[in-house]
């Protein structure tokens, strides 16, 4: 794997770690947009692995689409579910009055049981990526 999908996995993971604390403080409106960026890094590192770098985030969304979600190599409501984020993150993050439930966060980021966890959107591959140290990366 290479070093800086590895980054890219650490950040997914705290972002994660970041929607927790923000939904523990009621602030579900910003938790929505760290469980974007959960979603957003992690297919940023699935794409660098396959050799593509992009600066803009419809970029990222849209290749991803193609690569992943049009070949079915992963479930295409992943990428649904990259896009529903994104809007969601817009709406936490722009709109005077941000309607974003909890509920909405709580699915991108949760593994069912409510457990802080990869979530069904990030790969299974996510809890056994080793960390930057060589220690398997045992956050999420």
């Amino acid at each position: 794997m290479k070093e800086t999908t590895r980054q890219l996995f650490d950040r997914a993971a705290d972002a994660i770690e970041a929607a927790d604390i923000l939904l523990t403080n009621d602030k579900a409106d910003f938790a929505a947009g760290r469980a974007y960026y959960a979603m957003f890094y992690t297919a940023e590192a699935l794409l660098n692995e396959k050799g593509f770098k992009f600066g803009k985030h419809g970029s990222v969304i849209a290749v991803y689409g193609q690569h992943f979600s049009k070949t079915k190599e992963l479930d295409p409501k992943f990428h649904r579910w990259l896009l529903t984020s994104f809007d969601q993150r817009q709406i936490g993050d722009y709109a005077f009055d941000p309607d974003v439930g909890k509920d909405v966060v709580v699915r991108f980021c949760f593994v069912p049981g409510g457990r802080l966890g990869h979530g069904a959107w990030l790969p299974p591959l996510f809890s056994r990526v080793p960390s930057t140290n060589g220690v398997t990366n045992s956050r999420i």
